[in-house]
């Protein structure tokens, strides 16, 4: 999920490994990231999403860590990411957020279960605005060398600060992942999704469903490793007590878009990422009915 369409920067850090002699295996990551994006229409999308025709440019700034432990059938996983972004004249859309997380893992019977919690605290334009809490139950099996089923449920509860204290709300969200790997290079990923978020104002109450495909290909240029992804995603958003004022009709938002991912290394330190989106959004709410183009291009030093 990604409400606030944060640009998605990839990096690899420091990773230091210790093994144990009881086949336990502790790690860490710590990653930073820098990297720039322009939106051509921006938006806050927990602010329904709709647009003032006005485009910018911004820095954005990433870390992230993580400690890991496992051995042959559980893992443990606490985590910590940081995320600002800063638009050099659309000040009242700059954000910044903490993400902290943990995860336990299980494997029982070649079923992978995992139980999941995450929170988040959102400012905007340097304000408080909202906090997150969720938690996911998973369950995954891999069928054979090249399929990969994933049930998951996501329990989310949103609390906004003031004024927008009208909103907060709670959602449950049900989802099917399935991969497919035609080698270790390739492989196409499906995602399947359904949400019902219900807020205090009944008028935010909402239904939502996603389709989600990328196709994934691993290649070498100059010696270097890098990665291709092709993304496309459909969203069906239908909201049952907001009506249209002029039609009476209940507002109904439909949105595709169409992603290209590319990932190179330059050396075993540094690697560049870039990606362009181009997003359609239709609704028969005007302020929502527009297209968005998004470019964001990341240097990724790992240390």
């Amino acid at each position: 999920m990604n409400p606030y369409n944060y640009s998605k920067i990839s990096l690899s850090a420091l990773a230091l490994t210790i093994t144990c002699p009881v086949l336990a295996e502790f790690s860490s990551e710590f990653n930073s990231q820098v990297g720039v994006i322009h939106d051509s229409q921006l938006t806050i999308a927990e602010l329904d999403g709709t647009s003032e025709n006005q485009s910018d440019t911004a820095r954005q700034l990433k870390a992230s860590a993580k400690l890991n432990w496992q051995n042959e059938q559980q893992t443990v996983q606490a985590s910590y990411s940081f995320n600002q972004k800063d638009y050099q004249s659309a000040n009242d859309y700059d954000t910044q957020y903490h993400l902290i997380g943990a995860t336990y893992s299980h494997k029982l019977a070649g079923v992978k279960l995992a139980a999941r919690y995450n929170f988040a605290d959102i400012k905007l334009a340097g304000d408080d605005f909202l906090d997150l809490n969720m938690l996911t139950l998973d369950a995954g099996y891999l069928f054979n060398e090249h399929f990969y089923l994933r049930l998951a449920h996501t329990f989310r509860d949103k609390t906004f600060a003031e004024p927008y204290d009208n909103r907060d709300a709670s959602a449950n969200i049900s989802a099917v992942d399935s991969y497919y790997f035609f080698n270790n290079k390739q492989f196409i990923n499906l995602n399947l999704s359904y949400e019902t978020e219900e807020a205090d104002d009944p008028f935010f109450n909402f239904d939502q469903q996603q389709l989600k495909a990328t196709f994934s290909q691993a290649y070498q240029l100059f010696k270097q490793p890098g990665k291709a992804q092709l993304v496309f995603q459909y969203q069906q958003k239908d909201y049952q007590n907001w009506l249209i004022a002029d039609s009476q009709q209940h507002r109904d938002d439909n949105s595709q878009s169409i992603k290209l991912i590319l990932e190179q290394s330059v050396s075993q330190w540094l690697s560049l990422n870039t990606g362009f989106e181009y997003a359609d959004k239709s609704s028969n709410l005007a302020a929502a009915d527009y297209s968005e183009r998004l470019l964001d291009m990341s240097l990724t030093v790992s240390f």
